[in-house]
């Protein structure tokens, strides 16, 4: 039975929303969700360190020093940890994919009274999931912080999502898919999909009178100070560590559009503070994209001698690889999402971020090129992290 995405979009009809109070007033108290991953944590990084605001971050833990400690790590582990903002950082225990995110009536209103603004980040990425596998926390985890965010008094809501919701056919054929486009429910993959409902219910909140945007970034890399990437399943991350087990990289004509993690949250936090530009939605997209061949280069310039080979050859070798193991979590992996139709070879929509492009230099915020000397100290962290 075909999944019909539309009738997915039920937004409760008891969560409504008033004018915001001081909408220009600088925020004290933040709720950010997502701070245990990757984006999430350099989101964080950024509230401590451009705003004096509280940041309160929704953690699954046993208790909230549990949760504290393993967020302090999460910190340590991208070098962003700073004693001075500890006292700033705040751990409600609670759950995405549980009504009220897992809180108890009291504490959730508690929360919705005191906090002025919300950072939604967190989701469930996973390629290989179905819709329904992640819809708790993709879509109904959605539906909780705009149940949040009309609570008490409304809230600006700041959602995080993905470019990734434009890949479809109807949006291939087009000239440009601008940032106040509505994307097609034409789409295949269980995350995407989970993505485009989420969407869905934060343009809904927004015609119900939520102040909210929309943030969609496209593949997001490593740091520009210290290279250090955790998001490894991505698919890229994936694919280059194929390519060094295989001992091949395959000659394709593309390029990869990607954008350093720090300019992400930089962006983002930026254009959520300021006042002058409040459409729907950005995209976050470098406006240089960075071709196959230079990462081929990088990887010989750390020391990888890969040869090149047709694409064919690549996926045969590839095939032959997973068939001899098919619990190689190296190859097995690959070898799935490379039945995508949109994997990463594979043509994608021509994005216009002219809006955001506009607002980023007002603010005087441009993104790091993915250039040689980036792709080499990305290749170099993975090299000595052990994950190649």
């Amino acid at each position: 039975m075909k999944l019909d995405l539309k009738a997915e979009v039920q937004l409760d009809a008891s969560i409504q929303f008033s004018p915001l109070n001081n909408p220009h007033q600088a925020p004290r108290q933040v709720f950010l969700t997502g701070a245990s991953g990757f984006l999430g944590v350099y989101l964080l990084d950024t509230l401590l360190r451009k705003t004096q605001a509280t940041v309160h971050c929704l953690i699954r833990c046993t208790t909230e020093q549990e949760g504290y400690q393993r967020l302090q790590a999460h910190l340590q582990f991208y070098c962003l940890w700073n004693e001075s903002h500890a006292e700033r950082i705040k751990i409600i225990h609670g759950d995405l994919a549980q009504p009220l995110l897992g809180l108890s009536p009291n504490r959730f209103e508690q929360l919705a009274e005191q906090i002025d603004v919300i950072y939604h980040s967190a989701a469930q990425v996973n390629s290989f999931y179905s819709y329904a596998a992640l819809k708790a926390t993709n879509v109904q985890g959605t539906h909780e912080i705009l149940r949040l965010a009309a609570q008490h008094h409304s809230k600006p809501l700041h959602c995080m999502s993905t470019l990734a919701v434009f890949f479809s056919p109807p949006h291939l054929q087009a000239q440009q898919v601008k940032e106040t486009d509505v994307p097609s429910e034409e789409l295949k993959g269980g995350y995407k999909q989970s993505k485009w409902v989420a969407e869905a219910l934060v343009r809904e909140a927004q015609a119900r009178g939520l102040t909210a945007s929309l943030y969609r970034t496209a593949r997001i890399m490593g740091d520009t100070r210290t290279g250090i990437n955790g998001n490894t399943q991505d698919f890229l991350c994936s694919m280059l560590r194929a390519c060094i087990h295989l001992q091949q990289v395959p000659e394709v004509d593309t390029s990869l559009n990607m954008i350093p993690v720090d300019f992400a949250s930089d962006a983002i936090i930026a254009l959520a503070l300021q006042s002058q530009y409040n459409p729907p939605a950005f995209h976050l997209y470098n406006p240089i994209s960075t071709h196959w061949n230079s990462v081929y280069a990088a990887l010989e310039e750390v020391g990888y001698r890969l040869t090149k080979v047709p694409f064919t050859h690549w996926l045969d070798a590839l095939k032959q690889a997973t068939q001899a193991d098919p619990r190689n979590k190296v190859f097995a992996p690959v070898s799935f999402l490379l039945r995508s139709p949109t994997f990463l070879f594979a043509e994608k929509p021509p994005f216009d971020d002219a809006q955001t492009q506009q607002a980023l230099k007002f603010l005087q915020l441009k993104c790091t090129e993915v250039d040689a000397e980036l792709l080499k100290l990305y290749l170099t962290y993975f090299k000595n992290s052990g994950f190649f």
